[in-house]
């Protein structure tokens, strides 16, 4: 499969409405693998200024709600 990300920031100053020139940051890229496309995904992160210390992953359902209950309940 064949991906492309794309992020541009502008620069405000002054105004909200006065919109200067920023970056652009684009990203192409093929991958079949789910962990290759998280790894993109992070440079592309990573490229657009992000400041990412760990690894993107894909958590189960079961174990992020279960983790959530855990949170909220010992909130309590």
């Amino acid at each position: 499969m064949k991906f492309e990300m794309a992020g541009q920031h502008y620069n405000y100053l002054g105004g909200f409405n006065d919109k200067q020139p920023g970056t652009k940051v684009t990203i192409e890229f093929e991958a079949e693998q789910l962990q290759d496309i998280l790894e993109e995904f992070t440079m592309f992160l990573r490229g657009c200024g992000f400041t990412i210390n760990g690894t993107l992953d894909v958590i189960p359902d079961e174990e992020y709600y279960a983790a959530t209950i855990r949170t909220d309940n010992s909130m309590d």
